[in-house]
C-alpha cells in the first residue's frame, strides 16, 4: 500500500504540469477536461474485486469491504498472483459539457477481457473464464467508440489469465472524442508501419552488399539483425501483423514476439564479433548464442506461462554481453579503432534502452519500451561505421600507391647500379640477376594487390551509383541519357536519382581532383546527399546546397585543417506532374532545350566546402517551367574542359551545346554514345589523353504526357 500511495502521490505530481488527471479510490472528475483537444488516461486507483468476475447491473450492490484499491496500469502482484481472474471498477465524471460520442483507445491486457461501459458489453478479446482449461488469451490493441447520453460513466473490465507470467491491466487506457482517439490510433499504426520499414529497408539493403561481399559478414548479421527487428515491428505495440492476418492465433503472435527479440539477441553478438575481433573473446559470444539456441527450443515447445520468463533471463544475458563488448570497445578507441567513438555511443544508447525495458519487464517501470527507437539510432552510427570502413580502403590504397612509387624507385636504382657492375663478374651478374628477378616479382605482387584493392573500392563506388534499372524505374525507360567516364579507376564524379515525396530529385556532382582522392572525397559527397534528402527530406535545392556546404566543411575540418576541397553539384527537383522544376547549381550550370534553342541557367561562382573568403555562400532556386522543354542537361566540367582537336584546345561549353541541340531530335539511349565518339575523336585529334573525369545525365521531357 505504501508503494501505491507513492505512485499516487507521482502521478499527481506529473498532472500539476499537464492535463493529466488521476483516479483516486475508484472515482474520476474529468469535468475540467476540453474535449475538443485534450485525451485522457484512465490512470490511478481503480476498484478491484479479485476472483469475481462481476457483471455490470450487480457491481453497486457489492459491500466495500470486498473491493481493493488497485493501481492502472500494473500487473497483479501481492496479495495477488499472476494467475486468476477478477474486475475492474471505475466510476467517470463527465461534466455537464460532455460530447456525445467518445472513444476508447485500448492497448493489450494480460490477457482476456470484457469491457462494459454504462452496463453495456462494449468490447471483449480472447476467451473469458474462470475457468484456466476454457480460458484463452487475446492481444488486440483497437480503438472502440460509444454513443454519451450522461455525464457519468460506469465502466467495468473483467480480467483472467491463465498464459501469461503477468496478468492484469497492465497497459494505460485512453478516453476522448471520436477524433481525437482515431488520430491517435492512426497516428500509432503509421508510426509502427514507419519503423518496420526503416528496418526492413535496411536489413535488405545490407543483405544486398553482403551479397556483393560475401567475405564481410558483418553486413550479413547487421541485415539479419535489422530483418528481425521489423519482424518484431509486427508483433509488437499495434500488433500490425494482427491488421494484416487477422486469422493468426494470440499464442503465435505471443511466441513470434519473443522470438524475434531471441533473434536479435542472437544477430547482434555476431555483428559486435565482427566488428570487434581482436577484443571479444570467442567464448563469450559462442555462449551468447548457445544460449540463444536454448531460447528458440523453449520458444518453440513450451506453453507461454513458461518462456514469457525468457524475456528476463534474455535482457539479463543481452546487458551483461553488452557490458562485456563497452569494455572490449572501450579498449578499441584507446588503440584508435577507426569508428570506435561510434560505436561506443550506440551501444551506451541501448545499453540505457535495455535497461529501460528489462525494468519494464519487472513490473517495475511503466515507462514505453525505447528498445526499437534506439536499435534505429544504433543502425545509423552502424552505417556510418561500416563507411569509414570503406573509406580506410581507399586510404589503403593510396598508401599501397607511395609504397609502390617508392618501390619502383628502389628497383631503378638497384638496376642501374647492377648494369655498372656488370663487366666485373658473370658471376656476380648472375646473383645480382636473380635478385633483381626476385625484386620484380615482389613488385608484380604488390601491383596486383593495388589493382586488385582498387578495382575493388570501384565496385563499391559503383555499388552507391543508381542502376539502370532504378533510373529506368524513376525516370522512365528512354526519357534519360548517361555518360559516366571515369578518368582513373575509380571517379571523383557522382550522380544521384531518387524519388521523394513524389518529386523526382536529380543531382550531377564534380569532386575536387580524380582517381583515389576524388573517390573518396565523392563517397563523402554521395553519403551527405543521401543523409540531407532521405534522412532528413530536404527536397529544396538551394537547402541542400547550403547544408553540403556546412557538412562538408564541418566533416573535412577546413577551418583548422588547411583543406580547401570542395565538390561542385548541380541539384534539381521535378514537380511531381513535371510541370516544372526548381534548380541550384554550385559552380555547376543547367542546359535546356526549348523551342529548338539552347538555354543555359548559370550556377553560382562557388562549389560547396573550400575556402570562404568572407563571402556568404548563398545558392538561389531558379524555377523553370517546362510546357516547352523538351530536354534537360546536368554535366561536370570533363566535358567542356577537355583538350584535343587540330590545336590542342578545350572542347568549350559551347560546342557541347550545339552537339546537344543536333541530337534534339535522337533517341535519348543513343545521344550518350554520339557523345562519347565526338569526345573520343576530339582527345586523339589532340594527340592527348582524357584529363578529368567525364558525367553528362539528361532527362527528355514528355510534354504530350
Amino acid at each position: 500500500m505504501f508503494m501505491n500511495r507513492l505512485l499516487i502521490i507521482f502521478l499527481l505530481h506529473i498532472s500539476f504540469f499537464g492535463n493529466a488527471q488521476i483516479a483516486q479510490h475508484g472515482w474520476m472528475d474529468l469535468s475540467s477536461i476540453d474535449w475538443e483537444k485534450d485525451k485522457v488516461r484512465l490512470d490511478g486507483e481503480w476498484h478491484f474485486y479479485w476472483k469475481a468476475l462481476i457483471p455490470p447491473d450487480s457491481i453497486d450492490t457489492i459491500e466495500e469491504k470486498k473491493w481493493d484499491n488497485i493501481i492502472v496500469p500494473g500487473v497483479w502482484k501481492a496479495p495477488f498472483t499472476a494467475e486468476g481472474y477478477g474486475t475492474y471498477h471505475l466510476k467517470v465524471y463527465l461534466g455537464e459539457n460532455y460530447p456525445t460520442l467518445l472513444g476508447v483507445k485500448l492497448q493489450t491486457f494480460a490477457t482476456a477481457y470484457r469491457l462494459y461501459v454504462n452496463g453495456k458489453l462494449l468490447d471483449k478479446e480472447g476467451v473469458l473464464s474462470v475457468d484456466p482449461e476454457k480460458s484463452e488469451g487475446g492481444f488486440n490493441p483497437k480503438a472502440v467508440f460509444f454513443a454519451v447520453d450522461s455525464s457519468y460513466l460506469d465502466i467495468l473490465i473483467q480480467v483472467s489469465n491463465y498464459d501469461h507470467r503477468n496478468g492484469g491491466m497492465w497497459r494505460e487506457i485512453l478516453i476522448g472524442s471520436e477524433a481525437q482517439i482515431q488520430y491517435y490510433r492512426e497516428k500509432a499504426v503509421v508510426k509502427d508501419v514507419l519503423f518496420f520499414g526503416i528496418l526492413l529497408i535496411m536489413g535488405v539493403y545490407f543483405m544486398v552488399f553482403h551479397m556483393m561481399h560475401r567475405q564481410d559478414k558483418a553486413m550479413l548479421y547487421f541485415s539479419m539483425g535489422s530483418t528481425f527487428l521489423a519482424l518484431r515491428e509486427l508483433v509488437t505495440d499495434e500488433y500490425l501483423l494482427q491488421l494484416w492476418c487477422p486469422g493468426i492465433s494470440w499464442l503465435w503472435l505471443l511466441r513470434l514476439e519473443y522470438l524475434s527479440f531471441v533473434a536479435v539477441f542472437i544477430a547482434f553478438p555476431l555483428f559486435l564479433k565482427e566488428i570487434l575481433s581482436t577484443y571479444i573473446s570467442d567464448r563469450v559470444t559462442q555462449s551468447t548464442v548457445y544460449a540463444g539456441g536454448v531460447f528458440v527450443v523453449v520458444l518453440l515447445f513450451f506453453p507461454p506461462n513458461y518462456f514469457t520468463y525468457l524475456s528476463i533471463i534474455t535482457y539479463s544475458a543481452l546487458l551483461v554481453f553488452w557490458i562485456f563488448v563497452i569494455q572490449a570497445n572501450i579498449k578499441a578507441i584507446k588503440d584508435k579503432m577507426r569508428g570506435g567513438s561510434l560505436l561506443l555511443t550506440g551501444m551506451i544508447v541501448v545499453l540505457l534502452s535495455c535497461t529501460n525495458d528489462f525494468l519494464i519487464s519487472l513490473s517495475l517501470f511503466s515507462t514505453p519500451p525505447m528498445i526499437t527507437i534506439s536499435v534505429l539510432v544504433f543502425m545509423i552510427l552502424m552505417a556510418i561505421l561500416l563507411s569509414y570502413r570503406y573509406i580506410g580502403v581507399f586510404s589503403n590504397n593510396q598508401r599501397l600507391t607511395i609504397a609502390l612509387n617508392k618501390a619502383n624507385a628502389e628497383l631503378e636504382f638497384k638496376v642501374a647500379e647492377r648494369t655498372r657492375l656488370l663487366s666485373l663478374s658473370n658471376s656476380e651478374l648472375e646473383i645480382k640477376n636473380r635478385e633483381v628477378e626476385s625484386n620484380k616479382k615482389v613488385l608484380e605482387a604488390r601491383n596486383k594487390e593495388i589493382t586488385s584493392s582498387i578495382n575493388y573500392a570501384s565496385r563499391i563506388q559503383q555499388a552507391t551509383l543508381p542502376t539502370p534499372q532504378k533510373l529506368d524505374e524513376l525516370i522512365g525507360v528512354g526519357r534519360y541519357t548517361l555518360l559516366y567516364m571515369p578518368k582513373d579507376v575509380v571517379a571523383g564524379d557522382f550522380y544521384y536519382v531518387e524519388k521523394h515525396a513524389g518529386k523526382l530529385v536529380i543531382i550531377v556532382a564534380d569532386s575536387t581532383g580524380h582517381g583515389v582522392p576524388g573517390a573518396l572525397l565523392s563517397m563523402m559527397g554521395m553519403e551527405l546527399v543521401k543523409d540531407i534528402v532521405e534522412v532528413q527530406q530536404v527536397l529544396d535545392p538551394s537547402r541542400i546546397l547550403s547544408m553540403m556546404h556546412s557538412r562538408v566543411r564541418s566533416m573535412l575540418q577546413q577551418r583548422e585543417s588547411g583543406n580547401f576541397d570542395g565538390i561542385e553539384l548541380a541539384v534539381c527537383v521535378f514537380a511531381e506532374d513535371w510541370s516544372s522544376l526548381q534548380f541550384a547549381g554550385a559552380h555547376r550550370p543547367l542546359v535546356y532545350i526549348k523551342n529548338g534553342e539552347v538555354m543555359l541557367i548559370k550556377g553560382e561562382k562557388y562549389g560547396v566546402g573550400g575556402v570562404v573568403r568572407g563571402v556568404e555562400r548563398i545558392y538561389p532556386n531558379h524555377e523553370l517551367r517546362l510546357d516547352e522543354v523538351s530536354a534537360i542537361y546536368l554535366f561536370s566540367d570533363g566535358y567542356p574542359d577537355q583538350f584535343g582537336g587540330q590545336y590542342n584546345r578545350k572542347f568549350t561549353m559551347n560546342r557541347l551545346k550545339n552537339i546537344l541541340l543536333k541530337q534534339e531530335q535522337e533517341p535519348m539511349e543513343r545521344v550518350a554514345e554520339r557523345l562519347r565518339r565526338v569526345l573520343e575523336e576530339w582527345i586523339q585529334k589532340g594527340g592527348d589523353e582524357q584529363i578529368d573525369d567525364v558525367l553528362l545525365l539528361g532527362v527528355r521531357i514528355c510534354n504530350e504526357e
